[in-house]
């Protein structure tokens, strides 16, 4: 009798789950057909093994391939499997650990166990059936025979009419006999049943003469075929996005490796017993949906929404069956990355865990990879309160080269995200799911880690099903160690609501916890982000892109304003020295009493704070410099690491300095491609759609120089302004006339 333990050691990438639910059937079936000696049953198991994937498949999932098209009348193949019928192919597929297949079979081994298979063909994937089957045809081919005298190789070639995955068929062999040596008696003879089993075949029965092998043996047959094709497929949840099956995708390979930052927290491994593998089957149990990026350098997204996908479906407390949005992950990298605003294609890992932590993420049905024309781009209210019900809780860098940490990792959570340089043995994996090394590097990719064994990682990536061993392949430790880049693990939050707007200010405060994800659906609307020269700032927590600046004039505020006895826009500028943080912070504090008073605020958020600004000095000489080789690598980790490289740098220089760079991006944001000249455009449409539109402004100290040239653009629109005044913190309360009027409260541009 085989224990959970032992087979468990044997097929090592079968689940728990699996284990137990198949062990009773299985040894029911050996004891009942006489598979009961040592290399009876390691040769039974072995073979089991190899068909039925390590017991991750019951049933050969339907394409149909050009293979699995055979199946169907009139073709030669399905005259021999007994398919006369439109629809038999799909009808009478593969199914059970040895994958019965065909009409002709499945009425043979229904009749000898008594069971209607022709009208119930789902029964044969059944534990109970399949086994039987199994045991049924090892003993009618005369297969335990063929163990007793130690021809693994005939046993082989009796169940799959050729050699079709014979490697693999005889580690499993090997190591079933390693396992199992210890339970039986040394020198044992095999315990064959008697001749009163008439029914049995003799031992030199045909290769097939009774069960058609299905689509391992039919494709043996045809040369050149996919080494996707050479195996069954487990069942996979959800859609895939991107090429259909069978279709030459041109692969992008654009992750960039994360730039050092010390401020990354590392995960340091527990005490908890780390297994000496972790089965492929624990994670396949789970059915997390097998994605497809298509040809576009999004896998940053995809590879982390494989991650999310696992732990929400794992999660204790009401588990989250709903495929979260590639798109979103991925557009959240994007702006949270080290290359934030340029127009390129990729991101890196870093970026995807912050913009996961900062806004949480959405469903696939919510933000869908494949968007129509007309589809809104970007964050939106629906978008961002959806993204709140799948928060990222905590998140840790893993030492790549710590095998030790990387065990760890997978043991405690279950899944890495994790980033490589991958070579073209990617691009020809073996029907196993081995990655080939090779010396012919291709790009960078990121995907998720989900196993290990004693020869590497497994892996589930984002290029659908078809690739690799269903989607999965395994990476050795040689090839990890060489061209791994980055590891992530990541634990889920706990979704919260918000209800009060003096909530939403608590929430964002710089003592509360560094995700804004529960303010940024409120404050999103009310930021106009600033970045270096003036220009839309499209990275960070409350980056503006110029679609979701649009979106603030043609629905936030028409929508929020409807009901008002007049519309009011105030727009702020904060002062000088002053951070994202805190000016995110000051929005948040006099937002709500704004907006009962009937007056919708619109804050510029410019980088003013003196660290920022010297980053933009830095950054301006740099750029002047334009670096080459080595330097560039330098230029990055600097800039990257600025609070603690580059803090004796900034103390040398002037007041002076820093200043000079706030003025110069504050004017600049009125240029024609600047922030302040944008939102001067939409002031115009907005007083189109909402007569009588008043514009209030308010500059603190440095802020009026950014408002003072928006003033002349705003009145070279056509509004006119009803009052100025200079003294810092004084309102206005005239009206405009016109179209739109503008009331201007702070200090003189002059000044500073």
């Amino acid at each position: 009798m085989l224990t959970d333990t032992q087979l468990g050691q044997i097929m090592r990438n079968a689940s728990q789950a699996s284990r137990q639910k198949f062990l009773e059937p299985l040894n029911d079936a050996m004891q009942k057909h006489g598979i009961t000696s040592l290399l009876r049953t390691a040769a039974f198991v072995a073979q089991l093994a190899h068909e039925s994937g390590e017991f991750q498949f019951m049933e050969e999932l339907w394409g149909p391939t050009a293979a699995q098209k055979r199946y169907e009348p009139p073709s030669d193949l399905a005259k021999r499997l007994g398919n006369t019928q439109a629809g038999d192919g799909k009808r009478f597929k593969g199914r059970g650990p040895i994958q019965v297949t065909g009409r002709f079979n499945y009425k043979k081994y229904g009749d000898l166990l008594g069971i209607d298979l022709i009208a119930e063909p789902e029964r044969a994937a059944t534990p109970e059936v399949g086994f039987a089957t199994a045991g049924l045809f090892w003993e009618r081919n005369g297969l335990n025979e063929l163990a007793d005298a130690g021809n693994f190789k005939a046993v082989t070639q009796r169940i799959n009419g050729g050699q079709n995955g014979a490697p693999e068929r005889e580690r499993f062999f090997e190591r079933a006999k390693l396992v199992l040596a210890p339970a039986f008696p040394a020198g044992a003879a095999a315990r064959s049943r008697d001749a009163a089993d008439a029914g049995r075949a003799p031992v030199g029965a045909k290769a097939g003469s009774d069960f058609g092998r299905g689509q391992e043996d039919l494709i043996k047959t045809e040369k050149g075929a996919p080494a996707d094709d050479r195996q069954a497929r487990p069942k996979t949840r959800g859609k895939t996005s991107g090429k259909a099956a069978g279709e030459s995708v041109k692969r992008v390979f654009d992750v960039r490796p994360d730039t050092m930052d010390f401020r990354d927290l590392m995960y340091t491994p527990s005490l908890i017993e780390v297994p000496t593998h972790v089965p492929l089957g624990d994670f396949l149990d789970w059915q997390v949906p097998i994605l497809n990026q298509g040809s576009e350098g999004a896998c940053t997204g995809f590879g982390l929404s494989t991650v999310a996908n696992y732990l929400l479906l794992k999660r204790r407390v009401l588990p989250d069956r709903v495929p979260v949005s590639p798109r979103m992950a991925y557009e959240m990298a994007r702006r949270y990355d080290e290359w934030p605003g340029e127009d390129y294609s990729g991101s890196s890992a870093r970026g995807a865990m912050k913009g996961w932590h900062k806004h949480g993420l959405c469903s696939e049905q919510e933000w869908r990879y494949q968007q129509a024309p007309d589809d809104r781009q970007g964050l939106t209210d629906a978008r961002t309160s959806d993204a709140r019900r799948r928060p990222l809780g905590a998140y840790f860098r893993v030492n790549h080269t710590d095998l030790v940490a990387m065990h760890s990792a997978i043991a405690e959570v279950g899944v890495l995200y994790a980033t490589a340089s991958v070579h073209e043995g990617w691009q020809k994996v073996i029907a196993n799911g081995e990655i080939v090394q090779s010396p012919t590097m291709i790009g960078g990719h990121a995907f998720a880690i989900v196993a290990y064994d004693e020869e590497g990682f497994w892996l589930q990536n984002s290029w659908g099903p078809d690739w690799g061993r269903n989607g999965f392949a395994r990476i050795s430790y040689d090839d990890w160690l060489e061209n791994a880049t980055d590891v992530w693990v990541a634990r889920l939050g706990a979704p919260v609501t918000l209800r009060k707007a003096q909530s939403t200010a608590s929430a964002n405060a710089s003592t509360a916890a560094q995700s804004v994800a529960y303010s940024f659906a409120d404050l999103r609307p009310h930021i106009v982000s600033v970045g270096n020269n003036g220009q839309l700032k499209v990275g960070g927590d409350y980056g503006s892109s110029p679609a979701e600046l649009a979106h603030i004039f043609t629905d936030d505020i028409p929508r929020v304003t409807t009901g008002w006895s007049k519309p009011r826009v105030l727009l702020y500028a904060h002062g000088g020295l002053v951070s994202e943080q805190a000016a995110v912070q000051r929005l948040a504090e006099y937002r709500p009493a704004l907006l009962q008073g009937e007056v919708y605020p619109l804050a510029f958020i410019w980088r003013s704070d003196y660290w920022t600004t010297i980053t933009n000095i830095l950054k301006d000489a740099i750029r002047r410099r334009r670096p080459e080789g080595v330097l560039d690598a330098a230029k990055d980790f600097l800039l990257d690491r600025l609070d603690d490289a580059l803090e004796p740098v900034a103390r040398s220089l002037t007041g002076k300095s820093a200043w000079d760079e706030m003025k110069q991006n504050a004017i600049a944001a009125s240029t024609a491609s600047g922030a302040a000249s944008l939102v001067a455009d939409h002031l115009k449409a907005l007083a189109a759609k909402l007569p009588g539109l008043e514009i209030h402004m308010i500059g603190h100290s440095a802020g009026a120089i950014l408002h003072a040239p928006l003033v002349k653009l705003l009145t070279d629109r056509g509004f006119t302004v009803g009052a100025r005044l200079t003294r810092a913190g004084t309102v206005g309360l005239a009206s405009g006339d016109g179209d739109g009027g503008i009331l201007v409260g702070g200090e003189d541009p002059g000044a500073g």
